[in-house]
C-alpha cells in the first residue's frame, strides 16, 4: 500500500462531501431493505435436500507436525500438542458437484488448554504440510475460530473467508490448539458446502457469490413465493440478477399484483447454467407513481432447488436534473497495489512512467504528504475504508476481520442512494477482511479469468460494462488493480519500454539458481530472498 492510494482516497471523500446524492429524489430502491422476513410462502422451506458429504472419518487423520499419540479411541480422535502450532491433515472426499464451493468447516472438539482452532483447505496431489506449518506459525491459516477451553466440548464453525472451489478442495489441515502440551479430543470434522448451507437455511437476505462474484441477494427455495410492497417512482426500471447452484432448470417469475389479486407477469426467465449470474432490466414505467405489490415466485421440477435474486433494485433514470437538485457525482476510487511513489513523475521521478495518472493530476488535486498506518494491504486498506487506525478497527494480522460495527465509505455511499461496486484483486480487500460491508456487488480475485497480478484490464472492462448498463445510475466503485505487483513483467508493449528483453533469460537463470536457497515457503513461492540467501547462492545482493 503506497502513498498514492491515499491521495485518491481523499479525492473520493471530497467528491462525496460536495455531492452526497439527490435531495428528495430516490435514485435507487433496494428491495432487500423492504423485504419482510415473514413474507415467504413455501411447501419446502428449511427441508434440506442435500446429503452432507464432507464428513471426514476420524481414521483418515494423519500427523503433520507437533502432535503426539494421535489415535482414535472411544469414538474420538485423541492427541497431544508438542508444539504451539500442531498440524493434522486428512484427504477430502470426491465431491458430487465439484463446481460448488466450500462454506465452512465444523468441528466437535474439546481441549485441555488453548484459545484457538485454525486450519486451511488446499488442492494438489498431496498435502503441503510445510506450508501449513509455516502459515500456522505466522497466523496465516484461512480458517480460524476462538475456543474457550474451560467450557469443555463445543462445536466450532470456521467460515471460509476466501472462496475455495470444491474442485480445488483436496486436503484439509487443522491446527487443533495453539498451546504446546494441550490435550485435544475431536468428535467430528465436517466440511460444509455452500449448497448444503443454503439448502438448510431459511429463505431471506444473504450475501451470496457465484464464481466469486458476490451480490446482496434474496435466497429462496422452490416452490416458493414472496411479495414486496413498493412505491414505484416515475421513470423506474427493475435491475435484477438471477443465479442457481445446479444445472437443473429453475424458473424465476416476477409479477405485479392487481387490486383483485390477479398476477400480471413482469418477467419470467428459466435459468439452467449454474454458478453464473444472469442480469435483467425490466421497464416499470407503466407503474410509475403507484403503490405496487410485486410477487416473486420460484419454481423447479424438484422441491428445495435454490434460487438467488441478486441485488434486486428499482432504479430511476434522471434525464434532466434541476439546478436545485443536481445529478450526484459518480466516484471511482482507484487503489494501485505496490505502486511506488518514487517511480511516478508527478512525485519527482525522471521517467514518464504514468501518463494517464499524470493527466489526472494536472486536472485535479495532488496530495504531497501522506502517511500510511500500515506497510501492507491487509492493514492499510481497512484504515482507508473506515478512517480508523488499525488499533481501533482491530485489523492487524492475516486473519483479522473488520468488525461489523465499523462504518465503511461504501456504507456511506449506499445510504446516500448510490449503487456500490467493488473489484478486488486480492483477498485482503474483500470479504476475507469483511471489506464487503456496504457493497451491492463484489468481484473477488477468484473471478478473474487468469492467475497473476495483471488485473487492470479485466476489471476496467467489467466496470465500464456496468456503467454502460447503468448510464444514469449514481455509483461509487472501488477499483483495486494489482498490475505493479510481483512478478514484475509488464504486458506488451511496455515490457520493452525501459528494459532489454535479452536480459530476461539471464534473470530467469538467476532466479533458478537462487530459489533452492530461499528457506520460508511463502518467500519461496513469491521469489523473495534475503541478502543472506542471495550471498549463499553466490549472487551479489
Amino acid at each position: 500500500m503506497k502513498l498514492l492510494t491515499y491521495g485518491l482516497a481523499l479525492a473520493a471523500l471530497l467528491s462525496f462531501s460536495c455531492s452526497s446524492g439527490s435531495s428528495g429524489n430516490q435514485s435507487s430502491i433496494r428491495l432487500v431493505d423492504l423485504l419482510d422476513p415473514g413474507a415467504f410462502e413455501s411447501a419446502a422451506a428449511n427441508e434440506s435436500a442435500v446429503e452432507p458429504e464432507g464428513l471426514i472419518p476420524l481414521s483418515a487423520w494423519r500427523v503433520g507436525q507437533g502432535v503426539a499419540n494421535l489415535e482414535v479411541r472411544d469414538g474420538k480422535l485423541h492427541g497431544r500438542a508438542t508444539s504451539p502450532h500442531p498440524i493434522i491433515y486428512a484427504q477430502l472426499p470426491n465431491w458430487a458437484n465439484p463446481s460448488g464451493s466450500v462454506d465452512s468447516v465444523e468441528l466437535g472438539i474439546e481441549m485441555s488448554s488453548g484459545s484457538e482452532v485454525s486450519g486451511t483447505i488446499v488442492g494438489g496431489d498431496k498435502p503441503d504440510v510445510a506450508l501449513a506449518v509455516y502459515n500456522a506459525e505466522h497466523g496465516e491459516l484461512f480458517l480460524r475460530s476462538d475456543v474457550v477451553a474451560k467450557l469443555g466440548k463445543q462445536t466450532v464453525r470456521m467460515p471460509f473467508g476466501s472462496t475455495q472451489s470444491l474442485a480445488d478442495a483436496k486436503f484439509v489441515h487443522i491446527s487443533p490448539t495453539n498451546e504446546e502440551g494441550a490435550e485435544f479430543e475431536i468428535e467430528t470434522v465436517r466440511v460444509v458446502t455452500t449448497k448444503e448451507r443454503l439448502s438448510s437455511t431459511p429463505s431471506g437476505v444473504n450475501w451470496q457469490g457465484l464464481a466469486d462474484i458476490f451480490r446482496e441477494s434474496i435466497v429462496s427455495h422452490s416452490p416458493q413465493s414472496f411479495r414486496i410492497d413498493v412505491t414505484v417512482p416515475a421513470g423506474a426500471w427493475l435491475d435484477v440478477n438471477f443465479g442457481v447452484l445446479d444445472d437443473q432448470p429453475v424458473t424465476f417469475e416476477i409479477s405485479s399484483v392487481s387490486s383483485d389479486g390477479a398476477l400480471e407477469q413482469v418477467l419470467r426467465q428459466t435459468i439452467t447454467t449454474p454458478n453464473r449470474w444472469e442480469s435483467f432490466a425490466v421497464d416499470l414505467k407503466a407503474h410509475g407513481g403507484k403503490n405496487v405489490t410485486l410477487d416473486f415466485a420460484l419454481s423447479a421440477a424438484k422441491d428445495n432447488e435454490i434460487g438467488l435474486w441478486g441485488n434486486p433494485n428499482i432504479r430511476v433514470d434522471r434525464d434532466a436534473p434541476s439546478a436545485n437538485d443536481p445529478a450526484p457525482r459518480n466516484v471511482i476510487f482507484i487503489q494501485a497495489d505496490t505502486l511506488r511513489r518514487d517511480h511516478l513523475p508527478f512525485y519527482g521521478y525522471e521517467r514518464k512512467t504514468a501518463p494517464t495518472l499524470s493527466r489526472m493530476v494536472s486536472e485535479g488535486v495532488l496530495f504531497a504528504d501522506n502517511v500510511s498506518p500500515g506497510s501492507w494491504t491487509k492493514v492499510a486498506t481497512p484504515a482507508i475504508m473506515t478512517s480508523l487506525y488499525p488499533t481501533t478497527n482491530t485489523v492487524a494480522e492475516f486473519s483479522d476481520r473488520l468488525p461489523a460495527t465499523a462504518t465503511t465509505i461504501a456504507e456511506l455511499y449506499r445510504e446516500a442512494g448510490y449503487a456500490t461496486l467493488s473489484y478486488c484483486s486480492i483477498m485482503f480487500t474483500g470479504k476475507f477482511s469483511n471489506l464487503h460491508q456496504g457493497y451491492d456487488e463484489l468481484h473477488e480475485f477468484g473471478s478473474l479469468p487468469e492467475d497473476g497480478p495483471k488485473t487492470g484490464r479485466e476489471y476496467v472492462d467489467r466496470l465500464t460494462t456496468w456503467i454502460d448498463r447503468h448510464p444514469k445510475t449514481p455509483f461509487f466503485a472501488y477499483l483495486q488493480v494489482f498490475d505493479p505487483h510481483s512478478p514484475y513483467e509488464p504486458r506488451k508493449p511496455y515490457d520493452t519500454l525501459w528494459a532489454d528483453p535479452a536480459g530476461r533469460g539471464k534473470h530467469l537463470e538467476t532466479l533458478a539458481k537462487l530459489k533452492p536457497f530461499i528457506g520460508k515457503p511463502f518467500h519461496y513461492q513469491q521469489q523473495l530472498a534475503s541478502s543472506k540467501e542471495m550471498t549463499a547462492a553466490g549472487i551479489d545482493p
